[in-house]
């Protein structure tokens, strides 16, 4: 958990436990696997145990809402879950989940962020998420062929890592809520044609984009990068540049390691906009 956190697209982070299991190349190199193996916690894996928490750690989001207007004059960002995918399949995890839903519904002036790798499940855990209107819902998107992930009910898009070209109009199989078209995928070295959820599109407004960092580091190439913010611009999609990540922070000369100032990117990529409220 962090209040006032260090990521560009958030206020805080809560997280109702920690651990996980990989489940596609984005997960390859995931700094909280990482990070909670470095402070002893053996919470990864399908047979690891997860680490839950206490009053003290649930009761923080509530001081979050009382002062969010005060603070930021606007409810205040909250990512959840950054150590920990909050429809993994554990059925151990259901009642830490229903206090979250029960969390959220106390916090008005929190606007919740969950970003997921398992947007099938979403309609698993509740049919109807007009009932919590501080909910969004991402999924990551890593490179084209996960872009079956974008489904009803995800409104943003994480591509971070972004380990490839990406059209975020393709949703890669045919889509089962009977308002699809055949399109040609456009701008990604002739990929072909595939099915495009229009749905789906018509809920996406926002993406952040960002290159990854740390050990074995894999690289964002700009030119991914610049095409997901056209698409972006093109549909009037609020988009977020994050970071470089290290390979391209390194061609590019930065001083920052991981491509993490915004002063020092080419000015195309210098965009970190927000949904509800945009800034350059």
């Amino acid at each position: 958990m962090a209040a006032n956190s260090k990521i560009s697209w958030t206020d805080h982070t809560f997280n109702p436990w920690w651990g996980c299991v990989g489940v596609s190349p984005a997960c390859d190199h995931c700094y909280a696997e990482s990070f909670s193996k470095r402070v002893g916690e053996d919470v990864w894996g399908k047979d690891a145990p997860r680490r839950t928490f206490g009053e003290k750690h649930w009761n923080e989001p509530l001081k979050w809402d009382r002062d969010a207007l005060k603070t930021f004059g606007r409810p205040a960002r909250v990512f959840c879950a950054s150590m920990a995918d909050v429809f993994e399949v554990r059925d151990d995890l259901t009642p830490h989940r229903e206090r979250l839903w029960t969390l959220i519904g106390k916090t008005p002036n929190l606007l919740w962020s969950l970003l997921t790798k398992r947007s099938d499940r979403i309609k698993n855990h509740r049919s109807d998420w007009s009932v919590f209107p501080n909910v969004r819902i991402g999924t990551t998107v890593e490179r084209q062929d996960y872009a079956f992930r974008i489904v009803d009910g995800v409104s943003w898009i994480s591509a971070e890592p972004l380990l490839g070209p990406l059209n975020l109009h393709i949703t890669g199989e045919p889509c089962t809520c009977e308002d699809y078209q055949f399109v040609p995928c456009r701008g990604v070295n002739g990929l072909g044609a595939s099915w495009m959820c229009r749905k789906a599109q018509r809920q996406i407004n926002w993406v952040i984009v960002g290159g990854e960092s740390g050990p074995g580091a894999r690289e964002m190439k700009l030119e991914w990068a610049l095409e997901v913010i056209s698409q972006c611009k093109e549909a009037g999609v609020a988009v977020h540049f994050k970071q470089t990540g290290d390979v391209l922070a390194r061609k590019l000369g930065l001083k920052d390691k991981s491509g993490k100032d915004p002063s020092e990117w080419p000015k195309e990529l210098q965009i970190q906009e927000f949904p509800e409220r945009v800034s350059a």
